[in-house]
């Protein structure tokens, strides 16, 4: 029997590569691409549930976006935190490490963001810390750690992003 409308798998094939690779350039660009990750795969839920739910997907993806996330502020935030500073020098630091990774990437779109993130970091935590204790060695300690964190937090949070991408795009394109 044929089908009175042709079929239209190869748009929603379309729509999931479309929000995998968002999701990563998201990432990379310190932006919830992990979140669009799995609202995408919840609307696809959404749209046909016999088609697309399996527990076990959305149970990891949930697993794995919360590890992602728990990384993210336990490296960048957390692990400045330990060298004994103010919380408003905590946000100051990820204030830098946001605006670094802007400039960074209208420079050198991908590689810049993530080396625009710890140079803003870096930046961003040498001001906080030469400016408290006018001691250049301690304003180069603290500034080397936010940079190292912050790549550190990045890099975790992509490897978590590419796994969620990998599970997302198991789902949807093996059920069409």
């Amino acid at each position: 029997m044929e089908q009175a409308f042709p079929s239209v798998f190869w748009l929603e094939d379309i729509l999931a590569l479309f929000i995998i690779l968002l999701a990563i350039l998201l990432t990379i660009f310190n932006l919830p691409g992990n979140t669009l990750l799995l609202l995408g795969y919840l609307g696809y839920i959404l749209v046909d549930e016999p088609r697309y739910l399996n527990m076990q997907t959305v149970l990891l993806m949930v697993l794995l976006y919360a590890l992602g996330e728990i990384w993210d502020f336990s490296i960048s935030y957390l692990g400045i935190k330990r060298e004994h500073i103010s919380w408003l020098a905590v946000t100051f630091i990820g204030g830098g490490t946001l605006v670094g990774t802007c400039i960074g990437t209208l420079f050198l779109p991908v590689l810049g963001s993530v080396i625009g993130g710890a140079a803003g970091a870096f930046l961003a935590a040498f001001i906080y810390q030469y400016w408290c204790t006018r001691d250049t060695q301690d304003a180069y300690s603290l500034a080397f750690k936010a940079a190292r964190n912050q790549f550190i937090a990045l890099i975790g949070k992509l490897v978590v992003t590419v796994l969620i991408a990998c599970l997302f795009a198991r789902q949807i394109f093996s059920c069409n």
